[in-house]
């Protein structure tokens, strides 16, 4: 797994939303911390080394995938998928379709495209989906990526 200052930087830039470090500016980065007292609910939440602590090993890889996981998918996750200004809300706002948004997403997220068979799932789950409900669609199709093995362990 990710170390914790990684994910949670990685989790920011996948979905355009600034991670809050302290007082410190917005886009100040996790990995760029110098002092563990900053306050971060993000590094808190994934288990970031405390500042009296040997933090010579990765404090991520102690836990499992599946822990990891359960303990992000709660309001900080939601909040930076569903942010105001973030990612997907540009996304959609600029009213380009599905495999725009999707491709857009896997580019930003796994540094690829997504292959023909991983398309047509997405594409086939989303036809599935009244209009009304696409944004909330595609915050689950996004919810999806950042909780997927290639995105926790190889970003």
């Amino acid at each position: 797994l990710l170390p914790p200052p990684v994910l949670a930087d990685a989790v920011a830039k996948v979905s355009g939303v600034p991670e809050k470090l302290g007082s410190l500016p917005p886009g100040t980065t996790a990995v760029s911390l110098g002092d563990s007292r900053v306050l971060s609910e993000a590094l808190d939440l994934l288990g970031r080394c405390p500042r009296d602590a040997e933090c010579s090993t990765n404090t991520a890889a102690s836990g499992s995938l599946p822990l990891t996981l359960h303990t992000i998918n709660g309001p900080w996750l939601n909040a930076k998928i569903t942010g105001p200004g973030g990612r997907l809300e540009r996304l959609l706002d600029s009213n380009f379709d599905d495999v725009a948004i999707m491709s857009e997403l896997y580019s930003v997220a796994f540094s690829r495209r997504p292959t023909p068979v991983e398309l047509g799932h997405w594409q086939t789950r989303l036809a599935a989906v009244a209009a009304e409900d696409r944004a909330v669609a595609m915050q689950d199709f996004l919810w999806a990526l950042l909780n997927s093995a290639e995105f926790c362990c190889n970003h």
